[in-house]
């Protein structure tokens, strides 16, 4: 290529990455010889794709991205490009690890973290801040999913100390929704820990964590984090509540999982969850009490939480809700007398025992169970309406 095709060449490349056309951009960036590429070019084009590919979750850029990735690092090692080899470190890892998540492949995982602990090296100066917080945010999350990936809580605790130099460097006022997600992230692995040995301090201090997330002021900047740590706070008070018979626990777990459920989205899978946690709340609370009305809230969370699910997309929550809707219209037959409620029940439980050998063959024998429960009670409710006088 020469001098007139590697301007031209130029030209076609600050176009497409003016135009936020990132593909095209790297591929024009593969075509260029490595000495015409300025360094700060190399930075543009990872960050700008990996952040298109984060907007619009494109595996293919990507995996485009580490490509360039990998190229611009070997080219700038050096003292003069620390900070940018840094940077590029920080957005190799991000990709990487975003295509660890989608493949669930543990060894990637790995190889995210050794880009964050790269990146690290170079991101040093107060200038670079918010970079070296988010490089240990990022850091935090990889090795917080080889924890869940392998159930082991060394990976939690490894995780927890790099959120712990992350939170420091982290503005509450200037970076509310990096602040949310640090300490939600924090909250809900101490939370986890807490269940390894019962340790009810930990607990606490994972609640007084999520606490902290929701100190931020609203804004739609911060809505679906905050979200997220409400119905993270929500899960952990309802644990303290059922360990410690703490009925403001309880109450405060309702409202915050009530409240968490109207900050996502039907279509987001969070506000299933969240109606599901709503639902389990409203049964702890229904425990040992006469009153009804929980368990009309429970069976109506449950409800709401299988209406945007289907035996297709989401096999194992379907079968484990249904059951739990028949479970709960049970009860609360048993304790109203309704025999349309026992009997609604009755439907609920047969429909689970006809998906379930497909989708779940291991409940099916749980699920036979109560749907004979169910039919006995339906079968005593109604020889007591037939019952004259």
């Amino acid at each position: 290529m020469d001098r007139g095709e590697t301007v031209a060449a130029l030209r076609v490349l600050f176009d497409a990455l003016q135009a936020g056309r990132m593909a095209e951009a790297l591929e024009r960036l593969g075509e260029m010889p490595d000495a015409s590429v300025m360094p700060d070019l190399w930075l543009a084009c990872v960050q700008g794709a990996v952040m298109t590919a984060r907007a619009d979750d494109d595996l293919d850029l990507y995996a485009a991205a580490i490509e360039a990735a990998e190229r611009a690092l070997e080219i700038l090692r050096g003292p003069d490009n620390a900070m940018r080899v840094g940077l590029i470190e920080r957005y190799a890892g991000e990709a990487t690890h975003a295509l660890a998540r989608h493949d669930n492949d543990v060894e990637a995982l790995r190889t995210a973290i050794d880009h964050y602990d790269r990146s690290l090296n170079g991101l040093v100066g107060g200038e670079l801040r918010i970079e070296r917080a988010e490089a240990y945010f990022r850091r935090g999350c990889a090795l917080n999913d080889i924890a869940h990936h392998e159930d082991d809580p060394r990976y939690s605790e490894r995780a927890i100390a790099s959120w712990d130099q992350a939170l420091p460097l982290v503005s509450m006022k200037d970076e509310p929704r990096l602040f949310v997600k640090l300490c939600t992230e924090l909250g809900q692995s101490h939370a986890r820990l807490s269940m390894f040995d019962d340790d009810e301090e930990r607990l606490d201090k994972a609640i007084g964590m999520l606490e902290r997330a929701l100190s931020v002021p609203r804004g739609p900047d911060v809505a679906r984090p905050l979200a997220e740590a409400r119905m993270a706070l929500g899960a952990a008070l309802l644990r303290r509540g059922k360990q410690r018979d703490n009925d403001d626990d309880l109450e405060r777990a309702t409202a915050m999982l009530e409240a968490a459920a109207n900050g996502f989205e039907r279509r987001d899978a969070n506000w299933s969850a969240a109606q599901n946690n709503l639902a389990v709340a409203h049964l702890v609370r229904a425990e040992g009490r006469d009153d009804p009305e929980p368990l009309r809230a429970a069976v109506a969370a449950f409800k709401r939480a299988q209406s945007v699910r289907s035996p297709k997309t989401d096999p194992r929550n379907w079968i484990n809700t249904q059951r739990n809707i028949g479970a709960a219209l049970m009860t609360l037959a048993e304790r109203s007398g309704e025999l349309a409620i026992a009997e609604e029940s009755v439907v609920a439980l047969e429909l689970a025992e006809n998906q379930a050998p497909e989708l779940q063959p291991a409940a099916l024998e749980a699920i036979r169970e109560a749907l004979g429960a169910a039919r006995t009670l339906a079968t005593r409710l109604k020889r007591a309406a037939d019952r004259p006088g």
